[in-house]
């Protein structure tokens, strides 16, 4: 799994609210300041892939996981394309989740810069995919990789594509096995990784339509029976529905073909916060709700 730049991109955020640099982490999660409170919420997607990350800290097999991950994306033109070759992930750097409008990049709004956090870290799915791509010299073949589960069960499709590849340190080693295959109706992505001789255990699993209207990704720890974190979209009658999931924390975003839109924030399923942008980005409505679901603040922006 991606751990390096995953976490960077979780990991990112200037004290005024904007990407770019990495904030400090805050253990007090009770923010009322919409600016700081976005804190509160990447925080806890990045303590998700904390509490792996310090499950291997001191192995020195992370660090090959690390290096290998990062050269491979490094080398994303001379990757080795898999049988399927006219399937394409549905995201990329040309194509991102979500179209931002200009006036919530460059608003000082608190309401704005809080709406254009979570939308950037939407887009974050593109540098997860970006990541996993197999290096140039990785072993091809069409037998599927059938690992130890951990949340989803690997793929037994005759019809599948299979890149391994492994870095060593001369005393440890950690293999990687990604695979694509297909369904009636969707594409399947899997990653799995392997330390020494032990068995493969999968953390990485992706489906998108064939349409590529719909689809999700979800992102595993070592034995954990269900995903840490889980994006998922659906274009309906022109409207894009993405979702970024964890085990307490949803946000849910909207995207209008004319690149007005919505936000809302709900902590263990209770509506934290809901936002607004209009097609330019330069105005809209908020509001804020208590742990029990009452009106706390709302309005419009900017005010």
């Amino acid at each position: 799994m991606c751990f390096a730049k995953c976490l960077f991109a979780l990991n990112t955020l200037r004290d005024t609210g904007r990407p770019g640099a990495i904030f400090p982490i805050k253990f007090n999660l009770g923010f009322t300041n919409p600016v700081t409170r976005v804190k509160k919420y990447f925080f806890l997607f990045l303590l998700a892939y904390q509490t792996i990350i310090m499950k291997h800290i001191f192995n020195s097999s992370l660090w090959l996981i690390i290096i290998a991950l990062v050269i491979s994306s490094c080398s994303k033109d001379e990757d080795i394309q898999p049988d399927f070759d006219d399937v394409e992930f549905t995201f990329d750097a040309e194509n991102p989740p979500v179209a931002i409008p200009q006036g919530l990049q460059s608003s000082s709004d608190s309401r704005a810069l809080l709406a254009n956090a979570f939308l950037n870290q939407a887009n974050g799915i593109i540098s997860i995919v970006a990541s996993i791509q197999p290096p140039p010299g990785a072993t091809k073949s069409s037998t599927p990789i059938n690992g130890r589960s951990n949340g989803r069960v690997a793929s037994t499709k005759e019809n599948i594509s299979v890149y391994t590849w492994t870095a060593s340190d001369g005393s440890s080693s950690v293999s990687y096995a990604y695979q694509v295959s297909e369904t009636n109706t969707h594409y399947v992505f899997e990653l799995f990784l392997k330390v020494n001789d032990d068995d493969y255990i999968k953390y990485w699993h992706s489906e998108q339509s064939k349409t590529g209207k719909q689809g999700f990704l979800e992102l595993f720890g070592d034995y954990d029976a269900d995903y840490t974190l889980r994006y998922e979209w659906a274009e309906v009658d022109g409207v894009f529905h993405f979702d970024m999931i964890t085990s307490d924390t949803t946000i849910k975003i909207i995207s209008n073909p004319d690149h007005s839109g919505s936000l809302k924030v709900y902590e263990d399923g209770q509506l934290e916060t809901e936002i607004t942008w209009n097609a330019t980005g330069t105005a809209g409505a908020f509001a804020e709700y208590d742990s029990d679901g009452n009106l706390v603040e709302s309005g419009v922006w900017p005010g």
